[in-house]
């Protein structure tokens, strides 16, 4: 009986367990003890991050809609930014979001010539901020000093006023990384008219906190400096203190979750803005030519990368082996304990705002 239950669990192509797990096979004592089939709801949802098998496309199940979708005033909006490095995973936490009708980005970003915005990132453009206008590319920027003008630099009133250029306001959630914003509620003098003519009375922010275990640096196209590495988790830890004093919404996701649980990651991101039951379309592919995840599928990338394989990486304690962390180890042993303890901080945080 065992046996068969593993058989149908594996030919079905859902998320399967690449070695028994103690829980696992308990639920499979049980089965052979009642003579009930294990349902595959049950497996999903011990193992949200087991290893899938490779299969010829993704099969991760999304979280169905429910009936209270729709918790947030129609004259609020929630300004969504992940407070991320590049290479840390900003745009595949931007295709995983984009998958939802109730988010919109700014990945309709044209210069001129119709040529797309890199990765949707409004810092990727040169801006003309007087007239609101893109007039090229960062490919052109040698060109174009005297626009080299970054947003941060910028008056958030005239940023947002750009943005509502591109920004579905209709939508509760907007969506931008790389864009500048800071974490004040914006409302009364300081909300440009493009969102009062749309009944916006309010621009709540929300942060998305994202760091990326050691190990983890082999998925990216970058290698990074093992003290650079440090100090950028030891921010994060400083983010959440001002975040938590500041009373702003957050969530902290780690590029693991994010790669191997993207559903699960989502909807915390929903609970955290209380709009609980927002769903995600599973078959959403970026079409952008300069995209990372060019035509792949929601969880695609983590389905071709065993976390074991490439990175040395344990799913369960979310944690790096010897090998994932040998190049950190040849480092001074203080910098490792610093590494660790931040490390450890992040990962079993867990924020108020979540539900």
């Amino acid at each position: 009986m065992i046996q068969q239950v593993r058989d149908i669990c594996y030919s079905s192509q859902r998320i399967i367990v690449s070695q028994p797990k103690s829980i696992y096979t308990f639920l499979l004592i049980i089965a052979e003890l009642t003579g009930l089939v294990v349902l595959y709801w049950s497996i999903n949802e011990v193992f949200l991050f087991s290893v899938p098998e490779k299969v010829s496309s993704p099969t991760l199940i999304p979280p169905k809609e429910s009936s209270n979708s729709s918790l947030l005033p129609s004259s609020i909006r929630y300004v969504l930014i992940p407070e991320v490095k590049a290479f840390h995973g900003s745009s595949a936490m931007q295709s995983l979001l984009r998958s939802s009708p109730n988010v919109t980005t700014l990945c309709n970003m044209k210069a001129p010539g119709e040529i797309p915005i890199w990765q949707c990132e409004p810092n990727a453009a040169v801006i003309n901020w007087e007239t609101l206008k893109i007039i090229a590319t960062r490919i052109e920027w040698k060109k174009r000093k005297k626009y080299r003008k970054q947003i941060k630099d910028v008056p958030q009133r005239r940023v947002l006023r750009f943005f509502a250029q591109f920004w579905n306001l209709s939508k509760p959630i907007l969506f931008c990384k790389f864009c500048g914003l800071d974490t004040a509620v914006i409302e009364g003098d300081a909300l440009p008219d493009e969102y009062k003519i749309h009944g916006i009375t309010q621009l709540i922010p929300a942060r998305i906190v994202m760091w990326r275990p050691f190990c983890l640096e082999t998925l990216a196209n970058e290698r990074s400096f093992v003290e650079n590495e440090v100090k950028r988790l030891e921010e994060k830890v400083k983010l959440l203190n001002t975040l938590t004093q500041n009373d702003v919404r957050h969530i902290v996701v780690g590029l693991d979750e994010l790669t191997w649980n993207p559903f699960s990651v989502a909807s915390r991101i929903f609970s955290m803005l209380n709009l609980p039951g927002l769903v995600l379309d599973s078959e959403f592919t970026p079409k952008e030519k300069d995209s990372k995840q060019k035509n792949q599928t929601i969880g695609s990338f983590g389905l071709k990368h065993d976390p074991k394989e490439c990175c040395d990486f344990n799913i369960t304690t979310r944690s790096c082996g010897r090998r994932g962390m040998a190049k950190m180890r040849k480092y001074d042993k203080s910098l490792t304990k610093r590494y660790l303890k931040a490390e450890s901080f992040l990962r079993s945080y867990h924020s108020s705002f979540e539900i």
